[in-house]
């Protein structure tokens, strides 16, 4: 082994968490919000199928080409992006693998094993033409990999958890269960909506004013949760308020949003900062639940 591999060893594996570690943990949770932000402007676009097959672009071109045009790149471009998510996601492993905490191990194994996963499920969206159903799934894999690195990056940066009553636990996880129903119905509404991702593509034929009122209904019943829980852990005193306060706000700044693409015919720019925004809720509501924790919670395991 050389002198300067011996060097470069203990920096991607450190056996504590560093600088650079807590550096990887921001970079796992920003790329993984930027494919859901580049994938969507594949799709507002009409990109999706830019590229007609998979892995490769046409079955006459491995990658995208001036022939077939501005919207092969777009979408080819995209693909490209797994491979950053695929070297931050072994990075992540490497930078907590001898730092003792299992914690941190499985939830950037979790990381690593997913993103190709996503990969393909991206194959799948293209070879099926861009499925509205499979599109939904293409988008909603993502958000367990937006949840894991929140969790990943909290834990790398020592996010402090704070003992709460059993009732605020609770209370906590229902939004998170809210937040997860709430994207599933945005994908529907989304699949019957005029942003398909090609314009030949199919939509799901619901009637997209039967699909809005239940997506509404969701945000209302979230916005409730998370005002009750605010309110128990203020009159407790607890810390733990702040992240709530951060997760309402963030859920009421995507529904403002919502409303505006709305009531404005769906402009891209604003669509695109809907999806942007969903993966900020995704990550408030978990960041808020590793904050609202019981007094029985376990440290960290070592391992």
């Amino acid at each position: 082994m050389t002198t300067q591999s011996r060097t470069i060893a203990p920096a991607l594996m450190p056996a504590e968490i560093t600088g650079y570690t807590r550096k990887v943990a921001i970079a796992a949770l920003a790329s993984q919000m930027l494919i859901v932000l580049t994938g969507g402007l594949v799709r507002l676009t009409a990109s999706g199928l830019g590229c007609s097959t998979w892995p490769r672009c046409s079955a006459d071109a491995l990658t995208a080409t001036p022939e077939l045009g501005i919207h092969s790149y777009i979408e080819f471009g995209n693909r490209l992006l797994t491979f950053v998510l695929l070297a931050v996601a072994i990075l992540s492993v490497l930078a907590v693998w001898r730092v003792g905490r299992r914690d941190l191990r499985l939830l950037s194994l979790s990381l690593l094993l997913f993103v190709p996963l996503q990969a393909l499920v991206g194959m799948v969206t293209v070879l099926t033409h861009l499925n509205p159903w499979v599109v939904s799934v293409h988008f909603l894999v993502s958000m367990p990999l937006v949840m894991w690195a929140t969790q990943f990056c909290a834990r790398v940066h020592g996010a402090p958890r704070f003992a709460t009553d059993v009732t605020s636990v609770r209370l906590g996880r229902t939004a998170g269960v809210l937040t997860f129903a709430i994207l599933v119905a945005g994908t529907i509404l989304t699949g019957s909506g005029p942003h398909a991702g090609d314009h030949g593509a199919a939509r799901t034929g619901l009637d997209p004013q039967v699909v809005t009122p239940f997506h509404s209904v969701l945000i209302y019943a979230i916005v409730a949760v998370l005002v009750v829980l605010l309110l128990r852990l203020t009159r407790q005193g607890s810390p733990a308020a702040g992240t709530v306060w951060l997760a309402l706000g963030v859920v009421l700044a995507q529904g403002v949003i919502g409303y505006i693409q709305h009531f404005t015919g769906l402009p891209i720019p604003v669509v695109a900062a809907h999806m942007l925004g969903s993966t900020a809720v995704v990550a408030a509501v978990t960041f808020m639940n590793h904050s609202v924790s019981s007094a029985s919670d376990d440290a960290p395991a070592a391992s």
